[in-house]
């Protein structure tokens, strides 16, 4: 109903069990994005925070990431909470190692209505993965 799209939204993310690709929080920032457009550098950002900080709040929005095993990376297990998030916001994970959102990584989810922001983001978290990583 359209009284349920002025109603804050929450996701709750697990990374793949089969994820074998690793990265470091630090590389990432949780992004919350208004879009008139499909190409993300034209969205602007209305809030950010850093994954490495684990828990935290943007705007009215709380976030919390588990790292599972405690490796600083983002891994098989790990989880994202975000409860609270504005209707209007887009949700996007920002790597900053590649400068691009991960949803820019060709990774697209399926076009299906009422899952499209879900499977967006789980894809998302997926092709976060999937990205090479420097050796540091």
């Amino acid at each position: 109903s359209d009284e349920d799209d002025n109603e804050p939204r929450d996701l709750s993310l697990t990374i793949a069990d089969n994820q074998t690709f690793e990265a470091p929080l630090s590389d990432f920032s949780i992004n919350f994005l208004s879009c008139n457009s499909d190409e993300r550098s034209e969205c602007m950002v209305e809030g950010e925070a850093s994954l490495s900080s684990l828990t935290g709040q943007i705007g009215n929005s709380t976030y919390v990431y588990t790292d599972v095993d405690m490796d600083g990376m983002i891994s098989a297990g790990d989880t994202l909470e975000l409860t609270g998030m504005h209707p209007d916001y887009q949700f996007d994970l920002y790597d900053s190692w590649s400068d691009s959102y991960v949803s820019e990584s060709g990774v697209n989810a399926p076009n299906m209505p009422g899952f499209g922001g879900l499977l967006a983001t789980i894809s998302m978290l997926g092709a976060a993965f999937l990205l090479p990583r420097r050796d540091d």
